[in-house]
């Protein structure tokens, strides 16, 4: 029931380029105003470092992934850096925002501030790089074996002439990232079909 209220809404599609560009600006204008704290500068590489792992890939640009061809979300380990990401971003926001010189903040910033010389170069260009050329390739294996574990069954028209059964059962699956099957049965003229069809399963 979910998944057909996230296919029907096309939440696969909300893109969050908007959110960032919003974050983005924010981060300089608090800066531009006097707060040049560390909050400020890490909300901003946080988000440089998303920009650049969307380059990598298209999956970093998406909240709820969904795939259309097996009908179910297709969230992975990349949407959760995602959310993460966005989240520690907008928190670290508006803590720059405040006043960083009041009590615990002011130690954490000021430890914050230290580390920054290493945060910033594992966010840019280290992460998407290795993204690039190792994890993005285990992802998408891994992404394709879940995809074969499942199977969609509808009903539909049987194909056999001078049928016509409208209720013939049809099965469909994934054989890999490029070729799907589908498999039709039909208890009115008991006959059975099976044939391969090209897929682009996406990621």
């Amino acid at each position: 029931m979910l998944s057909k209220l996230i296919e029907k809404a096309h939440i696969q599609n909300w893109s969050t380029i908007t959110l960032q560009t919003v974050i983005l600006t924010s981060d300089i204008l608090i800066y531009s105003k006097g707060n040049k704290n560390s909050f400020i500068i890490l909300s901003g590489i946080i988000i440089l470092s998303l920009f650049s792992l969307q380059v990598v890939s298209r999956r970093f640009l998406m909240f709820y992934p969904f795939q259309q061809y097996m009908s179910t979300p297709s969230q992975k380990i990349d949407t959760a850096i995602l959310r993460l990401f966005l989240i520690s971003s907008i928190s670290l926001m508006f803590i720059g925002g405040i006043n960083s010189d009041i009590g615990r903040l002011k130690e954490i910033e000021s430890t914050l501030r230290s580390n920054l010389f290493w945060i910033i170069p594992i966010l840019i260009p280290i992460l998407p790089l290795s993204w690039h050329f190792i994890f993005d390739n285990l992802v998408r294996e891994s992404f394709v074996e879940d995809m074969k574990k499942l199977s969609v069954h509808y009903a539909g028209k049987c194909p056999t002439p001078n049928c016509n059964n409208p209720y013939a059962r049809f099965e469909r699956k994934v054989l890999s990232q490029n070729c799907g099957q589908v498999v039709i049965e039909c208890d009115s003229c008991n006959k059975k079909y099976e044939y391969k069809e090209p897929i682009n399963l996406g990621y």
